[in-house]
This record gives structure tokens, C-alpha cells and sequence, in this order.
């Protein structure tokens, strides 16, 4: 069985915003609203269907976020909150978002109508899909415009009648998006202590240690990715992680022929003593003084890289 991460990406934090990925998304959301056919599944087996529902609506939150992101950022180096070029002797160049861009997520959308029901966070995947939908067409108009130099003729007018349209859209989908983040994080904490207890009656010891140091990783780099927090508001959750890190460590170590049979677990647990020191590091200078950028990005591309490993371990391998 393949180990998938409780995650929630933070790829894109430096950019989109650090406020909105940090302690304050643990704020109380809707609770999501069990079915009929939820309340007949055995409990054990519906906080895995639960789990792995999240993890699915996470998947296709990445996508839109990545693309979006992205894009925003070679717009927004190139045009100026006027809606004209910042340099306009090299011009403007942008490459349209294809329609076909979020069709993963669509499938996803699609497949949410099955149980277990989660209205709250599916009507916000169906909120960022359509933000990003139209923004993606918007960057499409702008992109031909371009690649018919327009602007040669109207001096940039087009330009500027698409670019209010153009940040309309962007600031609609990144409110969408922080309030499906604090959905889905609102849905893992009720969900993830349960399905420990279900995984250490199912599962080896060594993906129950594996999984729970992701759950604990997390919440960690969500406060210390505030830029708001504090290093007391973050140390709880540090602790949290250290201590799931130790006994992940504790039984990796302590059986390396079985760890040998899990692919992907060396990587896996390599990575983890690094994250670790990263974690540890960044923690350290919360208390200090603000973390510069430059801090974050190593904080965010170190857990980036523990969530593939993750994502890639196989416990039942070969």
C-alpha cells in the first residue's frame, strides 16, 4: 500500500501570501455533514475513505495553485498595477493557460458527488476551479492579443482594459483558495488522530510512524509559514513533530531488513533527518528574530520534498 501524505501543499506559499498558510487556519469551519451511506460504513474504514478523499481534493488544489501562481508571477514582474508594461522596450510576455489545464480536477469534482460527502470542501475545490477557469481565459485573450502584437496598434489599451479583469480574477481565486485550505485542514485535524488508531490496528509499525511523522509535519509548517507566528505559538507543534520523528527514526533503525523491503524508504527517511534540521533550524530563528525569505523557501522546498517521498513510498513493494 502506497503511504500517501496528509498534505496540503506549500509550494506556493512565498508567493501567494505567508498569512495565508499559517497557525490561523485552524480556526473552526463548517463540520462536514455525514450521509446515510456514511453513517453505515465501519468506522475505521470511512476514516481512510476520508483520508484519502482529502488527499485527493489537496492533489487538485496543487495543480490550480501551481498554474495560477505561476502565471500571476510573470504577469505581475511585467505589468504594473496601472495595467501597462513595466518595460515596455522588451513588451510583454505571457503564455495562455490551456483549457485543458484543470481537467484533473474536474475529475475530481466529478468523483466528490461519491461518499463520503464533504459539501464544504467541494463546493471550495468548485470555487478555485472556476476562479482559475476564468482567469485562465482572461490570460488566453491576452496571450493572442500579444501574439498579434495588438498593442503596436492601441498602444497597450487592450491591455490595460484586460488587466483590472485580469487581478479580479486572481484575487478571486486566491480568496477561494485560503478558505478551501482552511477547510481541508479543518477535515485532516478531525480526522487524522482516528485514523492513527485505525492505521496501528491495520498497519505495520513502520508506516504507522511514517504516517504519523506527515500528519504532525503539517500543522508545523503551516504556523511557522505565518507570518504572523510566534515561535511559542509554533513550538507545541515542533515538539509534535520532533517526538514523531524520533519514534519514526527509533523503528526504521531498529529493523533495517524490514525497512529495506519498503521502496523508497531510505530516500524517505534520509530526508527526513534533513527536514528535521531544517525544522529545528527554522524554529531556533523564529525565536530570534523574523525568518528571512530566503529561510521559508528552504522550510517549504525541505517539506515539498518530504511529501514526494511520501507520496512514493510502497509498503507492499515488490
Amino acid at each position: 500500500m502506497r503511504l500517501a501524505s496528509a498534505v496540503v501543499a506549500v509550494l506556493a506559499l512565498p508567493t501567494v501570501g505567508l498569512s495565508a498558510s499559517g497557525c490561523h487556519l485552524f480556526e473552526e469551519v463548517e463540520e462536514q455533514q455525514p450521509d446515510d451511506h456514511d453513517a453505515e460504513v465501519d468506522p475505521a474504514d470511512y476514516a481512510e475513505e476520508v483520508d484519502s478523499k482529502l488527499r485527493r481534493f489537496s492533489a487538485c488544489r496543487d495543480v490550480v495553485a501551481s498554474v495560477m501562481v505561476e502565471s500571476w508571477d510573470r504577469y505581475s514582474d511585467q505589468v504594473d498595477s496601472q495595467g501597462t508594461p513595466k518595460r515596455k522596450r522588451e513588451g510583454v510576455y505571457l503564455r495562455g493557460i490551456s483549457v485543458n489545464t484543470f481537467r484533473s480536477c474536474q475529475r475530481v469534482l466529478e468523483a466528490a458527488k461519491t461518499p463520503p460527502s464533504m459539501p464544504v470542501i467541494e463546493s471550495g475545490a468548485a470555487r478555485i476551479v472556476a476562479a482559475g477557469s476564468h482567469y485562465a481565459e482572461l490570460t488566453r485573450t491576452l496571450a493572442a492579443y500579444l501574439d498579434n502584437e495588438g498593442w503596436r496598434d492601441d498602444q497597450w489599451a487592450r491591455l490595460s482594459e484586460l488587466d483590472p479583469q485580469l487581478r479580479a480574477a486572481h484575487d478571486a481565486w486566491l480568496t477561494a483558495d485560503l478558505e478551501l485550505q482552511q477547510a481541508i485542514d479543518e477535515a485532516h485535524i478531525n480526522n487524522d488522530v482516528f485514523l492513527l488508531g485505525v492505521l496501528e490496528s491495520r498497519r505495520s509499525a513502520l508506516e504507522v510512524a511514517s504516517r504519523r511523522l506527515m500528519i504532525r509535519a503539517r500543522p508545523m509548517v503551516r504556523c511557522m509559514s505565518d507570518e504572523a507566528a510566534t515561535a511559542e505559538q509554533c513550538q507545541p507543534l515542533y515538539d509534535e513533530f520532533d517526538q514523531a520523528r524520533g519514534q519514526f527514526s527509533t523503528i526504521y533503525q531498529s529493523d533495517p531488513e524490514a525497512a529495506g523491503k519498503v521502496f523508497w524508504m531510505s530516500t524517505f527517511a534520509n530526508d527526513v533527518e534533513e527536514f528535521h534540521a531544517i525544522a529545528a533550524e527554522f524554529q531556533r530563528k523564529l525565536g530570534q528574530r523574523k525568518p528571512k525569505l530566503g529561510d521559508l523557501v528552504k522550510l517549504t522546498d525541505g517539506y515539498s520534498s518530504l511529501v514526494r517521498d511520501a507520496e512514493t513510498l510502497d509498503f507492499d513493494f515488490p
